[in-house]
């Protein structure tokens, strides 16, 4: 998730996805263009697995998700691939 959404910021996404039994589990990876340590200080305090800031590399998410599901399965591919998207 992103903190700066149109509709719902991410700390209220989170919120909300922990009232519900199916989603409570889901893991979440914070995505944010946030840098004031204030701000920071607060997404660490959410039950998020991880925070990245922007602007980011895919590895990093890469790293994050096999951190999160155990094991290393997002291998495929390289930085390359997403040459010109803009992270």
């Amino acid at each position: 998730t992103d903190i700066n959404m149109p509709e719902m910021d991410g700390f209220t996404f989170i919120d909300e996805m922990f009232k519900h039994d199916l989603l409570s589990h889901t893991p979440i990876l914070i995505i944010t263009s946030e840098t004031r340590e204030e701000e920071l200080n607060q997404l660490r305090e959410t039950r998020a697995n991880g925070i990245i800031t922007k602007p980011f590399r895919v590895e990093e998410i890469k790293n994050y998700l096999n951190i999160i599901f155990g094991e290393e399965i997002f291998n495929a591919g390289t930085d390359d691939e997403f040459e010109g998207c803009d992270f």
